[in-house]
């Protein structure tokens, strides 16, 4: 199993409205990603390693997977399965974002919306 999403370190459990306000902006408006690493968190390019030793851990298994993820973790495994050029300054292959609560199919290397979920604007 995964276990959590991703390690946000000094910013877990708080609003990104706190975090900008003390440490400045943090996220790119036209990507959605994260300029800077947490204090103590992970990057991009560690989630890919981590998800990426999962997929190899679990590619030999019978059958179809649902994954339930939030943004961060879900727009780098959704790169890597998709076979996504890695992001600039990213260290990873990280997918378009999705609204709160899509639903994606993968398939074949192929990525198809299937809900596009609630608008949801981060900042």
């Amino acid at each position: 199993m995964l276990g959590q999403a991703i390690g946000l370190g000094a910013w877990s459990g708080r609003s990104y409205a706190e975090v900008m306000a003390e440490a400045g902006p943090i996220l790119d408006r036209a990507t959605g990603l994260f300029t800077c690493r947490p204090p103590g968190g992970e990057t991009y390019g560690e989630i890919a390693v981590r998800l990426k030793s999962w997929l190899d851990d679990t590619e030999g298994e019978p059958g179809d997977r649902l994954v339930v993820m939030h943004g961060m973790s879900s727009r780098v495994l959704r790169g890597l399965l998709t076979g996504a050029a890695e992001q600039p300054g990213c260290g990873a292959p990280v997918a378009d974002g999705l609204r709160q609560g899509a639903i994606a199919e993968i398939a074949g290397g192929a990525e198809r919306v299937l809900d596009a979920g609630e608008a949801f604007e981060p900042f």
